[in-house]
């Protein structure tokens, strides 16, 4: 143990760690006196580091971590006591066997004061022993397979019974406050009593192929209800056109230039992509502003079975022959007729003919049937060999068929209508500070079952919730802060519900909410984690991960025992010797909380090492039978997830200073701001663009980081509510500070200046976003376009460095 410069201070506030594995990072901790601590910096973890250990070994963790620790594990103060004592005196009189029984009733049950000390008599340890060992894979299974048992996509009969049925459960698990709230939005749907047809046509206007508007049954019985949907494109426009098509890889921008190129045209053309790399909503965009006639995707075996096409469900996880892909191509988000404002009662609504919605039919098929129409290809055009999929035929680029008078035919009938995406709302009310809260979602439609996005994840939220309202029942333990679950309708049409719910919620989100944990799905795959988050909780995701026994027998077997470090394995950033953490885009429920209204954000899931989407995505053999006897067998991968975000809600709700690590954020913006200027730097100077300033506001940015954490923090007075809460509010407000109320250039349903999703593809997060994209392709512009480009340019540096300006004030407590 360490010399102690006073002893009855440091008994007092001395850090014992328990038996555990997965503690975090060990650095000697030595007291320097009453509020403070110091660290020893030069000291590594090892491997020693996450054993069991005794009061003689040294202290624990990271440098936030550690005040964190001082008053979680702190003996009660005497003066908390006071009212426990009371009843202890009182009940004493009558006993001491009822004595000690009215004792400990008063205990569970008194207010404030007495609540406060029962947390820390407890000891986090305890609610997150309890954590780790009450969720119960079993119990997640059952949920799931009440959650698939039927289709049930956004605004439909069978997802309004499992918004009601998800309310239910939360209230039988005792939670203090459950709301249904729909909203009236525009969603989209196939017509049921016409088919939506892909069809090669010959000259006399025959169809000699006609492609299946619906998917096969396989497997799960299921799969033959007679409510799932035929294929379809959401918000697709109605129409019939007729062309010649082009093959267009993956239909990113890149893939049109090398088109254009070797000279192919997609103009009034309709173009066939497959499926992957970007949004798919992104390829519509792309073939829109090129004047396609239409689009046609498909997921091409390359990409979604791998071992080929005899190596499928229901024997493996990858997609069959005959499945398709469905899902939205709206760009947007929330309801299309209420951009920016919530679709509430009395709200104004566009026409749907001025909404921001695709103007082309799109229609997805599955990989048997774009053989029929890739096959028709004339030979002459071959395409590149990185575009060549598996099917078995010579990948042309086209246009074709080859045959001059045969054309390809889209007559598309999916339409557009108002119904109800459904929200449920339900919260576990913190005993100290009840204002604040910390957000745990996941959506709830799905395509057809959804067994893996959404149900693994929705199970898991609901398996979570009910421990933790146990654990409140149980010993009469809360959090410090609200815990909100929330359930999301129409996530698939565009993040609908969630975006409504955050703009009708706006104000008391901006000033209350800590971070918003997000839980799409649990499992892409069951190899290695994968993380998505901001800077302020990169630290969180790690310890929080650290905390969770690994589910693969085979990696504990090779000596990895947590998720941490298979995750750490697989996603190694060399740079930082961390798992890499990409950035959020606007992929699931956090972009409007984190892009708009700037709450800090993640996203969690097991992955595949190679990074592929799982073959199965939004098709019709997305079934109860894929996950437990396919992807998940035991629901263990899904059990760890749910411990994972269990862990982060526990310490974003408990820790008496909010968990964010603003050293961090100071880092990542220093690495990001040489990238921009190693690649743009001499451009933006040219133009008189400087990023003098930009700089400059960063360097503030670090230096006041530096400051609070290393001396604000360490000599916070943590028996003082008032000194608490300003550091918290400080914390709360770094993220915020990023959020320029204009919006981004160009898109003004973006506001943080920071972190974003590409206006080229919506699932991917980018640094400085409205500086690169009004940067992308400025030089190829037309001499007035380019002068009106670079003021734009400008301006937003200006912007940028102001903005990050400012968070440096924040952090420095400047007024």
């Amino acid at each position: 143990m360490y010399p102690s410069v006073n002893g009855t201070w440091t008994k007092r506030l001395m850090i014992y760690p328990e038996d555990e594995e997965a503690n975090g990072l060990r650095v000697p901790l030595r007291p320097v006196g009453q509020r403070g601590y110091g660290l020893d910096r030069n000291r590594r973890s090892s491997a020693e580091d996450f054993g069991s250990t005794s009061e003689e070994d040294e202290m624990v963790l990271h440098p936030l971590e550690s005040v964190l620790k001082q008053i979680r594990d702190r003996p009660v103060q005497p003066r908390r006591w006071a009212y426990c004592c009371s009843g202890v005196m009182f009940a004493g009189t009558i006993g001491l066997v009822v004595g000690f029984t009215m004792a400990y009733g008063l205990f569970l049950s008194l207010e404030a004061p007495c609540a406060h000390s029962r947390v820390w008599l407890m000891g986090s340890r305890h609610v997150r022993q309890r954590l780790m060992s009450d969720v119960r894979p079993e119990n997640i299974a059952q949920t799931l397979r009440e959650l698939t048992r039927r289709p049930h996509l956004a605004g439909t009969p069978e997802n309004d019974r499992l918004a009601a049925y998800v309310a239910d459960t939360w209230r039988d698990q005792g939670l203090d406050k459950v709301e249904v709230l729909p909203y009236e939005v525009l969603l989209s749907y196939p017509d049921e009593q016409k088919a939506n047809l892909v069809r090669v046509l010959d000259g006399s206007g025959s169809a000699v192929f006609t492609a299946r508007h619906r998917q096969p049954p396989v497997r799960a019985p299921e799969e033959s209800d007679p409510t799932v949907p035929q294929n379809f494109n959401a918000y697709s426009a109605t129409g019939k056109v007729e062309a010649k098509i082009v093959y267009a890889n993956y239909g990113r921008e890149e893939d049109f230039l090398l088109l254009a190129s070797l000279n192919i045209t997609v103009k009034d053309l309709i173009v066939i992509a497959r499926y992957g790399k970007i949004f798919r909503g992104n390829k519509v965009a792309m073939c829109e502003q090129l004047g396609c006639a239409g689009l046609i995707l498909y997921s091409d075996p390359a990409d979604s079975a791998p071992d080929g096409l005899g190596t499928v469900y229901p024997d493996t996880v990858y997609l069959p022959a005959g499945g398709a892909q469905l899902g939205t191509i709206f760009s947007g988000s929330g309801d299309p007729l209420t951009p920016l404002y919530p679709s509430i009662e009395g709200a104004f609504r566009l026409n749907e003919s001025e909404a921001t919605l695709p103007r082309i039919p799109v229609q997805p098929i599955s990989a048997e049937d774009a053989y029929q129409l890739l096959r028709l290809m004339p030979p002459t055009a071959a395409a590149p060999a990185d575009w060549v999929g598996g099917l078995n035929l010579t990948y042309g680029l086209g246009p074709g068929p080859a045959r001059p008078d045969w054309t390809v035919q889209l007559d598309i009938h999916t339409h557009n209508r108002r119904a109800n995406a459904t929200n449920v709302i339900a919260t576990l009310r913190g005993y100290e500070e009840p204002d604040r809260y910390v957000l745990v979602g996941n959506h709830r439609d799905a395509w057809i079952f959804g067994a893996i996005d959404p149900s693994s994840g929705t199970a898991a939220m609901l398996e979570l919730s009910r421990v933790l309202a146990n654990l409140r029942k149980d010993t009469g333990w809360r959090p410090r802060r609200s815990i909100v679950f929330c359930s999301w309708g129409a996530e698939e049409y565009g993040l609908v519900g969630s975006v409504e719910w955050v703009q009708h919620r706006r104000q008391q989100l901006a000033a209350r909410a800590i971070a918003y944990l997000n839980v799409d799905l649990t499992i892409n795959g069951n190899e290695t984690l994968r993380a998505l988050g901001v800077p302020l909780l990169h630290d969180l995701l790690f310890e929080s991960a650290r905390a969770v026994a690994n589910p693969n027998p085979a990696e504990v077997a090779a000596g990895r025992r947590t998720v941490y470090d298979t995750w750490l394995l697989h996603r190694l950033d060399n740079e930082t010797g961390l798992p890499a953490v990409p950035l959020p885009g606007k992929g699931s429920d956090y972009k409007q909380f984190l892009t708009v209204e700037g709450i800090p954000s993640t996203d969690h899931r097991y992955y595949t090492k190679e990074k592929r989407t799982y073959s199965m995505y939004h098709t019709l053999y997305e079934t109860y039978f894929l996950v437990t006897e396919l992807a998940d067998r035991g629901l263990h991968f899904t059990a760890a997830v749910a411990k994972m975000w269990g862990e982060m809600a526990r310490r974003l709700a408990d820790d008496p200073v909010i968990p964010f690590n603003v050293v961090n954020y100071a880092t990542y913006l220093q690495k990001s701001f040489e990238t921009v200027h190693t690649t743009f730097g001499a451009l933006l100077e040219e133009n008189g663009a400087s990023l003098r300033y930009v700089k400059a506001a960063i360097d503030d940015f670090a230096e006041a980081a530096s400051h609070f954490h290393d001396h604000f923090l360490r000599l916070l007075d943590l028996d003082n509510p008032l000194a608490v809460r300003q550091a918290n509010d400080i914390l709360m407000g770094v993220e915020r500070s990023f959020v320029d109320p204009h919006g981004l250039p160009d898109r003004p349903e973006f506001n943080h200046v920071i972190f974003s999703p590409s206006s080229l593809d919506g699932y991917t997060g980018v640094t400085f976003p409205g500086l690169v994209d009004l940067l992308h392709g400025v030089e190829e512009l037309p001499a007035k376009e380019r002068a009106a480009r670079w003021q734009k340019i400008r301006q937003h540096v200006s912007v940028l460095s102001y903005l990050i300006g400012s968070a440096a004030h924040g952090l420095a407590q400047d007024v």
